[in-house]
């Protein structure tokens, strides 16, 4: 369809109109379209090309895309890209609220939610500055791994509207190297320099992670007597008689090894009762709504001595864990050590 609204109105006048004016609108209606920018171009003219089916705008040297349009699906599809931006975090943090598709997340406020204005099948690229959660929910924010996920400064997310109100984390980067699935986030840290009867973890063992591992580095216990373990709910650890049942597989000399094991047990054992120093890495499962057992395994070694061992073990009924302890059989302590407890995303 023609571009142009030139012609030629040096004769007859009257005649001469209609051709303009059916021209002109000819021209219009058709957005300017043709295989190229139209000659009389100014800032910001926009144009149809029709050989891509792109609009364009006209910035005085160049044109801008603006967007495509999909003649077979009978959508628009605009550039992903066009700038950056910031936006503080909150509650709720409205994506669709600025036009750019670059977004830096500041603050340090728990997210729930992106809001509404974002167009279905749209996408926006989070760079997060801080320290702050994104609370996983099944329905309007589905993340990775299905679980809440805190992030650090430098991590980057795609996120997509997948309809009104309704987002998922199509993609999430560590800043670490990790790629948002089976990564180690620190929840605490507790050095032991003096005698004390057991190492507690009350707090961080959440809905955040389905899944926590202890780091247990150069513990020394006042005797060589069993290293155990407790877990416990919000009323409380564990004193049940016979919450737990676990089997610990040990090396002994000649390349035997031992077995020990119980099914009714009020603690779940760490070791074979004949070591006071312990390295070890044991892995909880906490199973979402408190409906499944918790299960602990794991490995580690003596200390001291060198001699390892292998774990595995099982809460005998369901609890909502939120807490974890390690403690020494009878009145002994534990003198030092560094505990290290990490959520798994």
């Amino acid at each position: 369809m023609s571009q142009t609204i030139d012609v030629d109105i040096s004769g007859d006048m009257a005649s001469a109109f209609p051709l303009v004016w059916s021209d002109f609108l000819a021209a219009l209606f058709s957005g300017y379209s043709g295989t190229s920018r139209p000659s009389f171009a100014v800032v910001p003219t926009i144009w149809y090309n029709t050989s891509d089916k792109t609009f364009y705008s006209y910035d005085g040297a160049s044109d801008i895309s603006l967007f495509t349009l999909d003649t077979v699906n009978h959508r628009m599809l605009p550039p992903i890209g066009g700038g950056a931006t910031t936006l503080a975090s909150a509650t709720t943090v409205d994506l669709g609220s600025v036009a750019q598709t670059a977004i830096t997340i500041s603050g340090t406020t728990t997210i729930t939610g992106f809001g509404s204005s974002m167009l279905t099948g749209q996408i926006k690229v989070l760079t997060f500055s801080g320290v702050m959660t994104l609370t996983h929910n099944g329905t309007s924010l589905i993340i990775p791994g299905e679980a809440n996920k805190t992030t650090v400064a430098g991590d980057t997310a795609s996120v997509m509207c997948i309809g009104s109100g309704l987002y998922r984390v199509v993609s999430y980067s560590d800043i670490s190297g990790g790629d948002g699935g089976g990564s180690w986030n620190l929840l605490q840290t507790q050095t032991v320099s003096s005698a004390v009867t057991s190492v507690d973890f009350t707090s961080g063992i959440d809905s955040t992670y389905k899944n926590y591992v202890l780091v247990i580095t150069e513990m020394v216990s006042s005797a060589a007597v069993q290293s155990m373990l407790r877990l416990g709910d919000s009323s409380g650890f564990d004193l049940g008689g016979s919450d737990y049942a676990w089997l610990l597989l040990q090396p002994t000399t000649g390349g035997v090894y031992s077995t020990l094991q119980d099914e009714y047990d009020s603690r779940i054992g760490l070791d074979a009762g004949n070591q006071n120093g312990l390295n070890a890495v044991y892995h909880f499962t906490r199973p979402t709504g408190g409906t499944a057992y918790p299960a602990v395994f794991g490995t580690g070694n003596d200390s001291i001595t060198g001699r390892m061992h292998i774990l595995s073990s099982v809460r005998q009924s369901a609890i909502t864990l939120d807490r974890i302890q390690v403690l020494k059989d009878g009145a002994q302590t534990i003198n030092s050590g560094t505990f290290k407890l990490y959520g798994i995303s």
